[in-house]
């Protein structure tokens, strides 16, 4: 039975900061880009929202990549045309 406000009662716990168990055990967890793949591929909601989250930064990066890649085209053609327009 829990106390309202812990009036009575203590707890305590311990965070720790480093995992000192062997690379190789089962339930460690992986670190870094190694994390971050496995979730990719786990079949959870988790992993479901990492797909849609990657998927949306792929769809900003393109567009980005369109708008910057159009505007060098579209100044290019607006050049080729202003001068084509002031030989004539």
């Amino acid at each position: 039975m829990t106390w309202p406000w812990g009036l009575g009662t203590s707890s305590s716990t311990k965070k720790y900061v480093k995992d000192l168990r062997p690379l190789g055990c089962p339930g460690r967890q992986p670190t870094g880009l190694k994390s971050v793949v496995s979730l990719l591929f786990e079949k959870s909601p988790a992993g479901d929202e990492m797909r849609i989250i990657l998927f949306c930064i792929t769809m900003v990066l393109l567009a980005g990549w369109g708008v910057i890649v159009g505007n060098k085209t579209k100044t290019h053609i607006l050049q080729t045309a202003t001068t084509v327009a002031i030989e004539a």
